[in-house]
């Protein structure tokens, strides 16, 4: 008579130890997994960060370029501001082209203009029939401008405040205030306070049909804006994508001395 009973191998797996196996193998994906979630979203957000540091940095560089070739005339007032968001001052920068004859220099404007800061390039004529102050009251923004660049997109909030030679700060200079001299009512740097989001943010907002508002300055004329930016931010981008977005505005403030 056969014997039918089947003869277990003493090497082979039992139920209980493929099922610990398993058990361990699945443990062991999802810690992989989660690990690579985890690097995946850090070299994502550091990918944002250097969106809107490089494009922060641009903005700076240019601002100082341009500072740095102003005409340092006691006589020429230092800005035209208005809310606290645009600059505008005479500089020996040339602009577009023109008559030889023509002794050309130039107001250089920054301002905001929905989500977009834009440098504007004006040309002015320096004649006794035209002196230098009346050619940058002329000028209204960068709407009169010869060339307008843009120079940082999605801008959350963009400010200009002034250091003065005393020390203090405020974002509204009083009238004819000139860049030279060497009295306290003189600014001695124009600080710059720029609020970006990452393009990848901003498409998301944008599909979505999100149109985000631009942080607009407040607080004391005294004050930075980055704190009261923040506040605005914790109490009115609340809502949807806007709370996830939120934490993906990105703050960057560069003094730029004007002597």
């Amino acid at each position: 008579m056969t014997d039918s009973r089947i003869k277990i191998s003493p090497n082979a797996f039992t139920l209980l130890e493929m099922m610990v196996s398993l058990a361990v193998l699945v443990i062991l994906i999802t810690l992989a997994v989660q690990v690579g979630d985890a690097v995946f979203s850090e070299i994502d957000t550091q990918q944002r960060g250097f969106d809107t540091v490089s494009e922060s940095q641009a903005l700076f560089d240019r601002m100082a370029t341009d500072l740095s070739s102003r005409i340092a005339d006691t006589n020429i007032p230092a800005v035209m501001a208005s809310a606290n968001s645009s600059l505008a001052f005479a500089s020996d920068v040339r602009g577009p082209a023109s008559s030889a004859l023509d002794h050309r220099y130039s107001v250089v404007t920054y301002c905001i203009s929905g989500n977009t800061v834009t440098r504007g390039l004006k040309n002015i004529l320096l004649s006794s029939a035209q002196p230098l102050q009346d050619s940058i009251d002329a000028v209204n923004g960068v709407a009169s401008a010869d060339i307008n660049d843009v120079m940082a997109t999605n801008v959350v909030g963009f400010s200009i405040c002034y250091l003065m030679k005393d020390g203090t700060i405020t974002n509204s200079l009083p009238p004819n205030t000139p860049f030279g001299g060497t009295t306290t009512n003189t600014p001695s740097a124009v600080i710059v306070t720029v609020a970006l989001l990452d393009t990848k943010t901003a498409l998301m907002l944008s599909s979505r049909g999100i149109v985000y508002p631009s942080l607009s300055p407040s607080g004391p004329s005294t004050s930075l804006p980055l704190e009261s930016w923040l506040a605005t931010l914790n109490t009115s981008w609340v809502m949807g994508p806007l709370v996830a977005a939120r934490d993906k505005v990105r703050f960057y403030q560069k003094t730029l001395r004007t002597e």
